[in-house]
């Protein structure tokens, strides 16, 4: 785990490479797309979100992130259609691409191989090959910076060139920063771990700024460090869980609050998490601030992204469970495939 986390600026570089020469048809480019839809589960859906929050401003088309067996009716023939999974073998992500096909939507597999590179070579879909041999949590790099350089070809959006080289900068200085050879002292990753340890973690990110980061410290904190939290978003939870910080209140205080926090969250937004801060602090339970970093939206999100990976990492250290494995979601696969 440590060894990917280290390389971790590597695998987006490359991954930029990877979108730039997929093969596309022609009839994709430039193409006037209705909405776009991505596909996905667990560790290959992560992308999906991240692409979502990242061009929710920015774009007109409407971006989407289906993780489900079935499509929304509004998906056709004006529908560009990226189906993500690592493995190529996702079966809810199948069945949305067979659907994807029926309902004649402009299609882009993107995997490591498996059913989905039969399918999309029986189908004549493009398909666009990523390395194998990772976890798909740990391809993150190849998940996100492929399909976002895939949708900047097709016209959807401009080319993210400059912001890319950017973020896998920010991301390989901030990997020097949090290695494992980097003392607790200076180290934030470290610190941060060991102030959740032994604690249950309440993640808090923004709708418009954060919400796929607070999903990626969730299912990396339960996949890698083996420990269960929630999410949680504002100003959603301001009306309603918010209340429930008072109950049980003997274990409140084994409970960590983690506010995810970037400098361009509304003033609105900014003032809620200041409030609420000391709303949870009151009831004995830690509270943490993480802020983003880097001078793009891209860098920030990513920021945030790089430092919880490597917060799991340093937990499951703690918890001392090896961080690789995932038994539960193995099992539950193989009762779901003999049923």
């Amino acid at each position: 785990m440590s060894c990917f986390l280290a390389g971790f600026a590597d695998q987006c570089f490359e991954a930029e490479k990877i979108g730039l020469e997929a093969k596309l048809p022609r009839r994709y480019i430039n193409k006037k797309f209705k909405n776009v839809v991505l596909c996905g589960m667990g560790g290959s859906a992560i992308g999906a979100d991240l692409i979502r929050d990242y061009l929710k401003y920015e774009i007109k088309l409407p971006v989407s992130v289906n993780k489900d067996y079935r499509l929304a009716d509004f998906v056709g023939k004006d529908t560009l259609l990226i189906a993500l999974s690592y493995s190529g073998n996702t079966e809810e992500t199948i069945s949305a691409f067979r659907a994807a096909l029926k309902k004649k939507a402009a299609v882009i597999a993107l995997s490591s191989g498996g059913k989905l590179k039969r399918l999309s070579l029986k189908s004549r879909v493009p398909f666009v090959k990523i390395p194998a041999g990772f976890a798909p949590r740990c391809a993150l790099g190849y998940l996100f910076f492929s399909c976002l350089v895939i949708l900047s070809r097709c016209g959807v959006i401009k080319s993210k060139k400059k912001e890319i080289k950017k973020t896998v900068g920010l991301i390989r200085n901030m990997g020097c920063l949090m290695a494992p050879y980097v003392s607790v002292k200076d180290n934030e990753a470290k610190r941060i771990a060991g102030e959740l340890y032994g604690r249950f973690v309440v993640i808090y990110g923004s709708t418009s700024t954060t919400e796929a980061a607070a999903l990626r410290l969730r299912s990396q904190l339960a996949e890698n460090s083996k420990s269960l939290s929630s999410v949680h978003l504002l100003p959603e939870m301001n009306h309603n869980e918010i209340v429930g910080w008072r109950h049980p209140g003997r274990l409140l205080k084994n409970f960590a609050a983690v506010f995810l926090i970037d400098e361009h969250d509304l003033k609105e937004i900014q003032k809620r998490i200041k409030i609420s801060w000391k709303i949870i602090e009151k009831t004995g339970a830690k509270v943490i601030g993480i802020r983003s970093a880097g001078n793009s939206l891209l860098s920030r999100m990513f920021s945030l992204i790089y430092i919880s990976d490597w917060i799991s990492y340093y937990l499951a250290v703690l918890n001392g469970v090896n961080p690789t494995p995932v038994k539960m979601i193995d099992y539950l696969k193989k009762e779901i495939g003999r049923r």
